[in-house]
Parts: C-alpha cells; structure tokens; sequence
C-alpha cells in the first residue's frame, strides 16, 4: 500500500489505497430531440358527499373521470354524508430522454448532446461545420445557428447542465452529459437568404453537418492540455486534425439537413413562412409559451387552380368544356377561365356560383380531426361528419391549430374551409381554403349544433369572444355571425358583421397571418 507524506512535514505519513487515474472523455456527440414522459404520483382522498351532489358532479370538482370516483356504500342512491373515494393523479415531473437525429429540417429545434466521463461542471464549446461539400457554407466552414434567440458560431454549455431543471424526474441522467439547444435556421435575414440559395442550388449535393466539441480550452485546470482529455470522436488517415475532437464526420454518421417543409407555429400567434411550391407534404409544430414543442402532424398537399370569389348568376353560360356531377348532386360546369357549380336540391337548389380563375395554383391539405393533449397544451377540434368543405389552406391550418391552442376548449366543431375543387359552393368567399366555418360554441360544451336565433341563451359568449379573440391572434381580423335577441336586447359578436345565414355557425374572413 502507497505511503503519501505530508510536504510541509514530511516526518507525517499516512499509508493509502493505490490511486486510481480519472481519464476525462468526451464519448459521443450528437444532434438530438427531446421526448418527455409525464411522471405522475396518484392518490385516493375521502370526499364526503353534499346535498344535490352525484357522483358525475364530484368528479368534475376534482377534474377527474366518473370512473375514478367509488362509492363506499351499497344502498341504491348516493346519500348526503356519504364517503367516497375519489383518486386523482398529480403530475410530479417528466421523464426526459434525448433520442439521436439523424437529420431535421431548416427552422426545426433541435439539442447537441455532448457524452463525458469526469468533466463534471466543465465548459463545453460546439462548432458546427459543413461537410464534405459546399452547401450552407463553405467545406468544414463554421456554420451559423441560433442559440438562445441569437446567432451563433460558438455554442456553450456544461456538463450537467440538465441537473439543474427542477421538473426533470431523472436528472442523474445526465450528470455526464453538456446539453445545447439550438434552432437549426440563422436569425439574420441575409444568412436565412444564404442557407435557402445553398440548399436551392444543391442538386445533387447535401447538406451534411458534423461537430467539433472542445473542452481543452476553457477548464478550470491550470495549465491544462489537451492530451488530458481523451476525445472519441472520429479520425481517419485522411483527417488532419491532430485531436480527435470532430464527431458526425464520417461515413453513413453525418447529419443532414434539408429545405423545411414544417411549418411552425408560435404561441404569440405567428407562423413561419415556408414555401411549399412543388412541395408533396407539410408538417406541423407548436411551440407553447413554455419553449415546448408539439408533433401536430404530416399531411399531404394537392394543388389546385385558385379562384377569385364567386359571383351569383341566374343561369349556367353556354360554351361549357365539361359537364359533371359532383358531390350533393351538385352541377360543376367547366369552362376555359372558371368553373360554374349549380345546386339541385334542399336549400342549394337552383343556386348557380362562378368561380373566376385567377390563374395561379394554391396548395390544400385534407383536414383531419385532432386530439393532442401534452404539457398542459390542449388542440382539439371535430371536423363535422359529411363536412363537402375538408381542405385548407395549409397555413390556414396552422393558423387554426395556434388559435385552438391559445382557447384550449375541448368542443369544437369545424364545419369546414373548401371543397377539394377549391369552390366551396354554395359559398362565395369558401376558395382557396382560407375562410371557414365553425359552430357556435354551447354553454354544455357538447359541441352539437346550436341555432342562435332560436336558443340564443344556449350560447356561450364569454367563450365564443374569447376564441375569437384567438383566431384574430393568428389571423382572421373580421368574422360573420348573426345579431340575435338575448333579453329582449340585439347581441352582435365581436369584431363580426350580421350575415344572413349564419345563425348556427361563425364564419372567419380576410386571413392575413403574421409571418416569423
């Protein structure tokens, strides 16, 4: 066994196990996502019943489903002073992990990963740099990202770093790992014009990323060198950097990133602007107030021929091309600049709309039905059963998705934006996917339909203001509704204009989204 001595004495010695040497390392590097999974803690309280209270009630009070409340008694009816056992679910945390990317997309958030062993509470600088051909910048050129809204070329943090989040349920995780966020999209105007015209011109070419983690430095070692550290990343004959500090840098192990096809959607009621020419699918993310992100999604475009609003005509012109029956029996007449839509029966018989071309395609996507409930965040719509307008406009959708973020209610129904040939006849003003309807909301939050002119008092206009309050946000500055009676007093919605024909549901005008 070793004899150590004390140096400003050394008649004092004490013997001591063998020393064992603490090889610092940097592992792996990588670009990741973040997945969390809610951590829950569940417990059963003893609730003592109150005059007029059912076992429904008592759940809603504890927010909870009726399954989770029990009676203790057998008799046939709930009695006042009765216990019941009700067992609610608190949320304790979430579990992270950080699941290895191989590519993303322009604008997307993403996280560096750094792995090490016995750097604890070091500085970690990232470059990150072009590979092997000249796409967004130069070969092994820095390349300029976002790191806490502002742009960067250097990228810090410390090994540990993720210890520090309270809400983290499995924080000793990561006591080894330096973890950065970053937006994968330059701030700057110029620099976004650059990445586009590198990616636009790339043809053939990728745009490969790799990484270069350096912790030699800065430490708080004195003295220290970089043969202290040993690095594994990866180095080949060909590679002349004399520290194995690059990582991602080889074959079938480089990052990619291409031209974003996601759109997305900030809870400040912006959208990103992405060009979806030629484009086959677009995808969604919100991102709350929380720095959260949320998976809304892929979807499929069709393009189709835009139109100008329709006018009334009182018969269909000859000189039609093609003649076709569509859906709801209606008539669709096509000639060489517009499309004529007649009905020909209920309500829509007789009614003839022309829809001038305007000669440029828009781009629509297929409405679905959507329950996402993740983080607090609730986005949840209907779409009506039988609905003859199911598409959108894509960043219509966005627009939608970010204004029933902001409400959060549970019982909406959309009626729909535009039909699949882009008229969405009977309508007028239902082309090109960014005008829809949407029903009124009801004060039992059922979500069936609701007749405005003849149960005025069903309607609940704190909630209905409130998202369209939301919608505006995102949007849609004017909207139709109907001027009802409510006590004897007319009731005209915010920000809406009265439209015949709207006494069941509310319709959104003039979309102008706000572009990030």
């Amino acid at each position: 066994m070793p004899t150590v001595y004390l140096s400003s004495n050394p008649s004092i010695s004490a013997s001591c196990p063998p020393l064992k040497p603490r090889q610092q390392e940097v592992t792996k590097a990588y670009f990741a996502k973040r997945e969390e999974d809610e951590q829950y803690k569940t417990s059963v309280k003893d609730h003592t019943t109150k005059a007029g209270e059912t076992l429904s009630k008592i759940a809603k009070n504890y927010n909870v489903d009726a399954k989770n409340v029990k009676r203790t008694k057998t008799t046939k009816y709930l009695q006042v002073g009765e216990i019941v056992k009700v067992t609610t679910k608190e949320k304790t945390g979430v579990k992270v992990k950080f699941t290895k990317l191989d590519k993303a997309t322009v604008g997307e958030d993403v996280y560096i990963v750094v792995e090490t062993l016995h750097l604890e509470d070091e500085i970690v600088n990232i470059n990150v740099l072009q590979g092997q051909e000249d796409v967004l910048v130069k070969k092994d050129e820095l390349v300029t990202v976002q790191q806490n809204d502002q742009d960067v070329t250097l990228i810090k943090t410390k090994v540990g770093n993720y210890c520090e989040e309270d809400n983290i349920t499995n924080k000793d995780d990561f006591k080894n790992f330096a973890i950065a966020k970053i937006k994968l999209q330059p701030k700057t105007e110029t620099k976004q014009k650059e990445w586009k015209d590198g990616l636009d011109c790339a043809g053939e070419k990728k745009a490969l990323l790799y990484l270069l983690v350096d912790v030699h430095s800065e430490n708080s070692i004195p003295n220290f060198k970089s043969q202290y550290v040993l690095y594994k990343g990866f180095k080949s004959g060909k590679d002349n950097n004399p520290i194995p500090n690059h990582f991602l840098n080889e074959d079938k192990a480089w990052f990619t990133i291409t031209q974003s096809k996601t759109i997305h959607i900030y809870h400040t009621g912006e959208i990103s602007k992405v060009d979806l020419k030629g484009a086959k699918k677009v995808s969604y993310i919100y991102h709350d107030k929380n720095d959260k992100q949320h998976d809304l999604g892929e979807f499929d475009i069709i393009e189709v021929e835009e139109f100008e609003n329709g006018d009334t005509l009182d018969s269909i012109p000859e000189k039609h091309t093609k003649k076709e029956t569509i859906n709801n029996e209606r008539e669709k007449y096509t000639y060489a600049n517009s499309i004529v839509i007649k009905g020909t029966k209920g309500n829509e018989k007789d009614k003839i709309r022309k829809y001038v071309k305007t000669g440029n395609k828009t781009p629509l996507i297929k409405i679905k039905s959507l329950n996402h409930v993740k983080n607090d965040i609730t986005i949840k719509f209907n779409l009506k059963s039988g609905s003859t307008r199911p598409y959108i406009h894509p960043n219509a959708y966005a627009s939608v998705l970010g204004a029933v973020a902001e409400v959060g209610y549970t019982d909406i129904t959309m009626i729909g934006f535009t039909s699949e040939d882009n008229h969405g006849f009977p309508s007028k003003t239902h082309v090109n996917g960014k005008h829809g309807d949407f029903r009124y909301l009801r004060k039992d939050k059922s979500g069936g339909s609701l007749h405005i002119n003849t149960a005025p008092k069903e309607l609940d206009i704190t909630r209905q203001e409130k998202m369209i309050d939301a919608f505006f946000n995102f949007g849609w500055p004017l909207f139709y509704s109907y001027e009802f009676v409510i006590d004897k007093k007319k009731k005209l919605l915010k920000k809406s204009k009265h439209l015949e024909g709207h006494n069941h549901h509310i319709h959104s005008r003039k979309f102008n989204p706000k572009f990030k």
